[in-house]
């Protein structure tokens, strides 16, 4: 992801299973630019996996605070936003 983040990214999720690979991005605004950034990061990430996996790619636009979003899987990147509430630390 390197060089394809662009400040509209606010997060994006990573979840590992039997069948495949799920990559959520979490942006603040739809841009068809960015969507091209997700479209290349998919691409670069499959093209590195050792054998073919079936990706599910979401693009979630929200405004919601990060620690709102229920989202399954791991964060791998965040933006730094607001600090979150001691309830979710």
């Amino acid at each position: 992801m390197l060089g394809a983040i662009t400040p509209n990214f606010r997060a994006v999720y990573l979840n590992c299973q039997a069948d495949g690979i799920s990559i959520c991005f979490v942006v603040k605004h739809d841009d068809p630019e960015d969507r091209e950034e997700i479209d290349d990061i998919v691409f670069e990430f499959s093209a590195h996996q050792p054998s073919k996996l079936d990706f599910d790619v979401c693009v979630r636009v929200e405004s919601s605070p990060l620690y709102e979003l229920n989202i399954p899987g791991r964060m791998v990147y965040a933006r730094k936003e607001e600090v979150r509430p001691e309830k979710y630390v």
